[in-house]
């Protein structure tokens, strides 16, 4: 079998939701993780196997519009399954204000980090150091 490179591509089985507007806020049920910041474009909801109905509370800075509500909030539910992400993306900040919310499988290990000094930013790479008492792993990036 032919070996291919490999290669890390984004899921093409997202759920894309436009906001017409700025963005200010995002509130989930399930809890999004962290919590939301405009410098921050990644987030987490806990999920249960199967379909999980994610209710996202988009705020905004003056009126938002998603799909046929407007205002200065919008609260929309999706359908979403392990795994699967949710793409908000608000017109007036582009591509780059994409903020991804993943929902992770029920079985994704609770992680705790500590960021010893003040690393630059960019990719690092992680790895489990030890095993607590309590059955979790603590990482350290």
């Amino acid at each position: 079998m032919p070996s291919r490179p490999a290669q890390a591509a984004p899921p093409n089985d997202q759920v894309e939701i436009a906001v017409t507007g700025d963005l200010a806020g995002i509130t989930a049920n399930p809890t999004l993780s962290p919590g939301f910041s405009t410098s921050i474009k990644d987030y987490v909801v806990r999920c249960r196997p199967g379909v999980n109905n994610v209710s996202l509370r988009l705020v905004g800075a003056g009126t938002i519009t998603v799909g046929a509500q407007s205002g200065p909030t919008v609260t929309i539910t999706v359908a979403l399954r392990e795994s699967q992400a949710v793409v908000v993306t608000p017109s007036s900040q582009g591509v780059a204000g994409q903020y991804w919310i993943r929902c992770l499988p029920q079985d994704f290990p609770q992680m705790t980090f500590n960021q010893p000094g003040n690393p630059p930013p960019g990719w690092y790479l992680t790895g489990t150091l030890f095993a607590a008492g309590d059955g979790s792993s603590a990482l350290y990036a």
